[in-house]
């Protein structure tokens, strides 16, 4: 089969949980498929590292055309968002996918008789609104609108409206697009029944998979009561969560434990979480070649989760290090866990701070969800099954189908 891959997000370096499930698709379908990759870059870092996703296939690589100059930034800003107005798009679609991106995908479809069209992101489809004469899925990483209106949801009066045309924006563009394509790819089965609901045509779900022998507990637990989240910080959820952790939860968990400490560890932190590091107590790391330290170093990883929709890689990746999560309802929500057997669940500040607090207080507790939530991941996410899946649904469920 040959396969054209839109993917707008540039998946190298690995540092957020889409390019880690990108690069995932191309390493298993690459291994039987013919695969023709389409992506942008932004900088030029990207540029020299679009060579080491040739070993997949052929690479396209599109450059951004407001990163060129300050005067391109500027020019592209103004005429999309008048574009934007005028179609009632979000900006951030534009931003995403330049119109070269588009139609260097259109054209290498056509120039390689695809067989098929994987979009990565619900805006990687829009310049394909008219359809291609080849088949076309479609991947939602998280279902955006569910996540716009999140935050619409949780923000304080005076970002309120400005939020809200964001979330009706992306929702009526978003659900165009699932409306267009053939089938639509989610990672939860909560988010195939929303986009089934919005009228996509097919849904089928992912799984998601994790390497249960690189990620393992650690030989000994650390004394010291110590919590960590990982995140990638150019996505907003995880913003959201640690500002809201560090201002409302983390001083009440000090209250009662004045020896907790706080590791923030992972991409692109912005200045309001930067500062946070500033804070007693509060470390904020950055990028980091290796998370494994931090969780194994940790005795409870955090995923205070207020807006956002599909999977959160981060707490499977927790769970196989035996790690206990302490979590919402949004953050566990579409993964099957059980309250209090493999994961706790939290809403509020204070509930949220006394969980955490009975876990530090509670050793064995802690221990015991821990095993059970790395069990969990063992019997529902490993690694070999999760390709196997994979494969499965690309070559009968999407391709049988003729989608």
């Amino acid at each position: 089969m040959r396969m054209v891959f839109a993917a707008p997000l540039f998946p190298l370096p690995v540092d957020g949980g889409a390019k880690i499930r990108l690069l995932r698709h191309l390493e298993v379908l690459s291994r039987k498929h013919e695969i023709h990759l389409v992506t942008v870059v932004r900088s030029a870092g990207e540029r020299a590292l679009a060579a080491d996703l040739e070993r997949y296939g052929e690479v396209v690589a599109i450059e951004a055309p407001h990163r060129r100059t300050p005067a391109h930034r500027v020019l592209y800003r103004a005429g999309y968002t008048l574009l934007s107005r005028l179609r009632g798009w979000p900006m951030d679609a534009f931003y995403g996918c330049p119109g070269a991106f588009s139609r260097a995908v259109k054209g290498r479809a056509a120039a390689v008789s695809a067989d098929l069209i994987h979009y990565d992101f619900w805006f990687a489809a829009l310049g394909d609104l008219k359809g291609q004469s080849c088949g076309r899925v479609m991947l939602e990483h998280d279902v955006e609108y569910i996540r716009r209106r999140r935050d619409f949801e949780n923000a304080p009066p005076e970002s309120r409206a400005a939020l809200r045309r964001k979330w009706v924006a992306t929702e009526r563009a978003e659900k165009t697009v699932l409306r267009s394509v053939d089938c639509v790819l989610t990672v939860t089965d909560r988010d195939s029944e929303e986009v089934l609901s919005a009228g996509a045509r097919r849904a089928v779900t992912l799984p998601t998979g994790i390497d249960t022998d690189a990620c393992r507990p650690p030989e000994s637990e650390t004394p010291d009561p110590r919590l960590v989240y990982v995140g990638a910080y150019s996505h907003h959820p995880n913003v959201d969560a640690m500002l809201w952790f560090a201002n409302d939860i983390f001083p009440r968990i000090r209250e009662a434990n004045q020896d907790a400490t706080l590791n923030i560890v992972g991409s692109a932190p912005p200045p309001e979480i930067l500062e946070l590091g500033l804070r007693k107590a509060i470390s904020v790391t950055g990028p980091v070649p290796d998370v494994a330290p931090y969780l194994q170093g940790a005795r409870i990883s955090i995923a205070p989760l207020r807006v956002g929709s599909g999977i959160k890689g981060k707490i499977i990746e927790a769970m196989a290090y035996g790690r206990p999560v302490v979590t919402t309802s949004v953050g566990a929500e579409g993964m099957g866990l059980t309250d209090g057997q493999n994961v706790v669940i939290a809403e509020g500040a204070g509930s949220f701070a006394a969980a955490v607090i009975d876990l530090l207080s509670n050793p064995a507790k802690a221990l015991a969800i821990g095993r059970a939530g790395r069990e969990f991941v063992v019997n529902n996410h490993s690694q070999q099954a999760a390709d196997a899946r994979l494969l499965e649904i690309y070559e009968r469920d999407v391709w049988e189908g003729k989608v």
